[in-house]
């Protein structure tokens, strides 16, 4: 590996090599590329041909990259999103890491919803830790869309826990009595509900438990246990 190539090569032979499956074999040389591929970017805009490229290393670069960039990634997220569904979970994953900080679209969220049921259960960890983030006027235009389109659909149903505690603040019994239903979407907008209200709380836990759900207990265990609780 010749890391004085890599310092030496512009941006666009960088990409061509990305292209060309040049670091595909070599996860080291790959990630010095992808760096200085990230340090010599000259406009987020650079990294659609990596995102369309149908390329998993391509794909998996240019979503780390946007995903470092954060708000910067905005203009191109239409890119990103469609590979929302990629079948590469390293691609997914970062294609989740995006959404907070380049879209507020409520179809866009909506469909990220829907990887609450993905097969891999750290991009499902994922996208409990991001509905923990939205925003108020998100959230607001989630249940509104939800409403105008699935007025009858379980996740229009489970979300509305959500936008109550956004909206209304939350009471414990209610959060108990969700849960009680036995969807797995319900508990997990009631975690999340209790997480927003509550933040990393006593009650946080009670609810953790209480729903017996593997993907909750999890994210508990990974995002909120440290040396000392465990």
């Amino acid at each position: 590996m010749n890391f004085k190539n890599l310092k030496n090569s512009s941006f666009e032979e960088l990409r061509y090599n990305f292209l060309s499956g040049h670091y595909d074999q070599d996860w080291d040389e790959h990630h010095d590329a992808m760096n200085e591929l990230h340090n010599k970017l000259p406009a987020i805009e650079e990294l659609i041909p990596l995102l369309t490229s149908g390329n998993r290393n391509c794909q998996y670069t240019a979503a780390f990259i946007a995903a470092q960039e954060g708000d910067n990634a905005r203009s191109i997220f239409p890119h990103l999103f469609a590979l929302l569904e990629s079948p590469w979970e390293d691609v997914r994953d970062e294609i989740c890491d995006c959404f907070l900080n380049c879209t507020s679209d409520a179809s866009h969220y909506i469909s990220l919803l829907a990887h609450l049921e993905d097969s891999s259960e750290s991009i499902r960890l994922r996208v409990i830790t991001i509905i923990c983030g939205i925003n108020s006027d998100v959230i607001r235009g989630i249940y509104e869309k939800l409403n105008t389109t699935e007025p009858s659909n379980t996740l229009r149903e489970a979300f509305e826990l959500l936008y109550k505690q956004n909206s209304e603040g939350l009471v414990m019994k209610c959060i108990v009595e969700r849960i009680s239903k036995g969807s797995k979407l319900e508990k997990v907008f009631a975690y999340v509900s209790t997480y927003r209200e509550f933040g990393e709380s006593e009650q946080l836990l009670e609810i953790a438990n209480l729903t017996n759900e593997v993907d909750i207990k999890k994210h508990y265990e990974v995002y909120f246990c440290d040396d000392e609780k465990e």
